[in-house]
């Protein structure tokens, strides 16, 4: 898989970048590949990709955000909801990582979603149950949303659209963001996507070492 960093694309997510063949039309990155760069991020209702998001009138809007756009040819859906769960935990990594430490906060991965978890603002007995529970919700006391992502299928591949809040101008909804973890963008843009890609190729080398069994 190969990792890109498209620093002078800077359009609109708006899901039209999710189509077969994005990265190869536009950058010319032909075959697997994770291509990120920092936009901002405009997804109405009827373009939404999630159901469940659309039947609930959950469009998604972020001023600035690092998106991730990944292709994957030959495999199922199954798989790319997996490679999904693969990327989110490198998102979550590297806001974990990459934050400065003079901010005091609990970076937690939960299913396909990043969250920011700041004690300060949690009874002690609560932060506690919270996060033995792993149940966040940027409706709960303390607890900002980060991260967005959905995996689908194209016509001639599976693909993924993360994205991760620069800031959390423009969110509908109570959100965390990199600025607020001190993190530079291009910094944890590159260092995501590379690493992302990195684990993706030993998940296939994985599969090239082994025997089959009776």
């Amino acid at each position: 898989m190969r990792s890109h960093f498209a620093e002078d694309y800077t359009e609109i997510y708006d899901a039209s970048q999710l189509r077969s063949l994005w990265a190869y039309d536009t950058f010319g990155v032909q075959g697997d590949s994770v291509v990120g760069y920092i936009g901002p991020c405009h997804i109405p209702v009827e373009k939404l990709i999630d159901r469940d998001d659309a039947l609930h009138n959950r469009p998604i809007h972020a001023d600035s955000q690092v998106h991730y756009v990944v292709e994957m040819f030959g495999v199922e859906l199954k798989f790319a909801v997996m490679a999904q769960r693969l990327l989110n935990g490198w998102m979550e990594r590297g806001a974990r990582l990459l934050k400065s430490p003079d901010v005091v906060c609990h970076v937690e991965l939960s299913g396909n979603d990043v969250y920011c978890v700041f004690p300060d603002q949690i009874e002690d007995m609560d932060l506690k149950r919270l996060l033995a529970e792993m149940r966040f919700h940027y409706d709960l006391p303390g607890c900002r949303k980060l991260s967005v992502s959905i995996a689908t299928l194209s016509p001639v591949s599976a693909m993924i659209h993360a994205g991760i809040n620069v800031t959390t101008e423009g969110t509908p909804v109570r959100t965390c963001s990199l600025e607020m973890l001190g993190i530079d963008p291009v910094e944890y843009t590159k260092w995501v996507g590379e690493n992302f890609a990195r684990d993706y190729e030993k998940v296939l080398m994985a599969c090239s070492k082994v025997r089959p069994v009776p």
